[in-house]
């Protein structure tokens, strides 16, 4: 008897997501869920981390929870042992713990800049420093990361720092790809553009700025981050099996009319 697997689902495997409790990182969770994976939830915000982790849950999902500071490597490495000593081998990671803080270069103190690279950059490394070993040893995996319409077109300079954080997960996660795809693993990247999330308060913006942003988007609107969420499914499942060292713009048209100025 032949056995049909659905290459776009992720039935019984187990994916892992950073910066879950929520935005980019809740959504693909819910998504995961809805494609049949066992979920792991890493957050450093515990209450809301429970709350997400209680709505993944009533959804049906096998759901591991664990609040985790993605900067902190020896976190992430109990974190990540603890999964897969309770959910199993681990084959899909997505990594979308971040953050942006906006201010002018002369402005900028140590802090500013450790915790927005710190974040971004080193919580990334982090994640994919602790899985990509195990993947090895289970026979591979796929790992997606988050960077951003600001890596390649930064914009204003509020955004530089947002900005180089960000190309530098574009070019870990390439650099990547290339070294570890002799062991079955993938590893690909979304560029999100304007995504209604807490993270870019596209809620509060005023409303000649949402307008003025909606009409230089050519799908007319910014984007919601279960629209993130599916192709990072997507990149997760075997339908995406050949899809390797890639990088996705998720932004309604606006890299290919040059881009969108990022608003103070």
């Amino acid at each position: 008897m032949i056995v049909s697997h659905d290459k776009f689902r992720l039935d019984g495997r187990t994916v892992v997501i950073s910066g879950a409790a929520r935005g980019l990182g809740a959504a693909t969770a819910a998504a995961c869920v809805e494609s049949g994976a066992k979920v792991a939830v890493f957050d450093v915000e515990r209450e809301q981390l429970d709350a997400t982790t209680q709505l993944l849950r009533e959804r049906g999902g096998e759901v591991e929870s664990v609040e985790v500071d993605v900067t902190d490597r020896d976190q992430v490495q109990r974190a990540i042992n603890h999964i897969v000593a309770t959910l199993g081998d681990i084959w899909g990671v997505f990594c979308a713990a971040g953050v942006n803080q906006r201010g002018a270069n002369e402005d900028y103190a140590e802090a500013f800049y450790e915790r927005v690279v710190g974040i971004n950059l080193k919580g990334t490394y982090n994640v994919m420093g602790e899985v990509l070993p195990l993947m090895r040893e289970s026979g591979g995996g796929s790992i997606v990361t988050i960077s951003s319409v600001a890596a390649n077109r930064p914009g204003e300079s509020s955004h530089e720092v947002y900005a180089a954080s960000k190309g530098g997960v574009l070019s870990l996660s390439r650099a990547a790809a290339v070294r570890w795809g002799k062991h079955g693993i993938r590893i690909n990247t979304l560029s999100p553009g304007y995504i209604a999330t807490d993270m870019t308060g596209i809620a509060s913006f005023p409303t000649e700025l949402r307008s003025a942003l909606d009409e230089v988007i050519p799908l007319g609107r910014p984007g919601e981050p279960e629209e993130v969420a599916w192709p990072a499914v997507f990149l997760m499942t075997d339908a995406a099996q050949y899809l390797s060292g890639m990088v996705f713009p998720v932004d309604g048209g606006a890299d290919a009319r040059g881009g969108v100025k990022f608003p103070d």
